[in-house]
């Protein structure tokens, strides 16, 4: 049996993507072993599911498991793993570890490819907390150390994932990376998990969940909600999660006179997205259209998608793309409150009941189990 060890930054449970890769694996036949980080309540090693989980950092101060390649916890970790696991494959999830993942599977005449998810030198940019701290705006918007991180992972990694054609371009553009040597597996949610939603008569609530980060310009959005608001009487928004942005969302909701039509339900689990998605009528994703939004592809589009939600975007490059080749949607100028206004009021005359129909046709062709495939398509060429 192929063994494959997949190498996470962060806790888990709970990641969407390292659970549907490292089950998807283990489904196919392979042996996978899951290299995450520790925290408090949790054990060293486990059975989970159907994979193996070994934890970085066990009973120690989380700033010992921090996840940079130059951490000689992680470096250890990672060495021991593919000791004991003796891996065929190693897979780094985004570039924090992937450096330190390559050289040290190389020492072991390992292949090891990349699942990046996400543009992460940009996603960096456009977090809050790389702006208010002085040593890490320093590090990330004048020494550019992400980019460096990020070009010495690729140029040893023997190929990558990404989640869109997009993120390959850029790939190609900026390091000369072999095309050949990538592949696209989207974020998409299990045929299995499809969430069923109530018909809807009337479109009327708007709705996004997830992280609240600066970039998502979820702040803009409410603004020209609450200006749409004073023109109609009827629509409602609803705002699942939480993040750096939530205290400045929370008070201009409470200030805002519409109150009562804004509901925020702060950090939510998994398994209230059911839930969450049946009280919202029309799926928004207002996201800044910026270097970071043009090179990935958001989870929550699938989400709508899964259960026949029209949708409102921005003109992020990827997002539109899906949205108008299957006519799911409309996007739009959303960069500030008089235009997230007029889109709002345009939006209402739209038809939203085909959008509706388009949007649960789509997800026939925007599901896991075609990216599955993909994947272990592409993991098999190392093997």
């Amino acid at each position: 049996m192929k063994s494959i060890l997949y190498i996470w930054k962060d806790k888990y449970p709970w990641d969407v993507r390292t659970e549907k890769i490292c089950r998807s694996l283990a489904e196919n036949g392979f042996s996978v072993t899951l290299l995450c980080r520790w925290k408090p309540g949790q054990k060293f090693e486990e059975k989970y599911e159907n994979f193996f989980i070994r934890r970085v950092g066990y009973q120690s101060s989380s700033i010992k498991s921090t996840p940079v390649s130059f951490n000689p916890y992680w470096r250890s970790a990672i060495n021991s793993a593919i000791k004991d696991f003796k891996p065929n494959l190693v897979v780094s999830r985004d570039i924090l570890l992937a450096e330190a993942s390559a050289r040290i599977s190389h020492e072991h005449n390992i292949p090891t490819i990349i699942d990046m998810a996400e543009n992460y030198p940009a996603a960096m940019k456009g977090w809050d907390k790389y702006q208010k701290t002085l040593w890490r705006k320093i590090a990330v918007h004048y020494l550019d150390l992400p980019e460096k991180v990020e070009r010495s992972s690729v140029r040893l990694a023997d190929g990558i994932i990404t989640v869109c054609e997009e993120q390959i371009d850029r790939l190609v553009k900026d390091y000369n990376y072999d095309i050949r040597k990538t592949e696209i597996v989207m974020n998409t949610p299990s045929i299995e998990c499809i969430n069923k939603s109530d018909k809807r008569n009337e479109f009327l609530t708007f709705g996004h969940h997830g992280f609240m980060s600066a970039e998502k310009g979820i702040e803009t959005f409410l603004k020209g909600f609450i200006l749409a608001a004073q023109k109609n009487k009827d629509i409602k928004l609803l705002l699942a999660g939480d993040g750096e942005c939530y205290p400045k969302i929370k008070a201009l909701a409470e200030t805002s006179g519409i109150n009562d039509r804004i509901t925020l339900m702060g950090k939510f689990q998994n398994d209230q997205l059911s839930e969450i998605l049946n009280a919202i009528d029309i799926g928004i994703i207002p996201y800044q259209v910026n270097e970071f939004n043009n090179t990935t592809l958001h989870n929550k589009l699938f989400d709508f998608l899964s259960c026949g939600k029209p949708i409102l975007a921005s003109k992020m490059i990827p997002t539109q793309k899906i949205i108008v080749s299957t006519n799911s949607g409309n996007t739009y100028d959303l960069s500030t409150p008089e235009t997230v206004r007029d889109a709002i009021i345009d939006y209402l005359s739209r038809d939203l009941v085909k959008y509706s129909e388009n949007s649960a046709s789509a997800f026939k062709m925007y599901n896991w189990s075609i990216d599955k495939e993909r994947l272990i398509n592409f993991v098999n060429k190392y093997l």
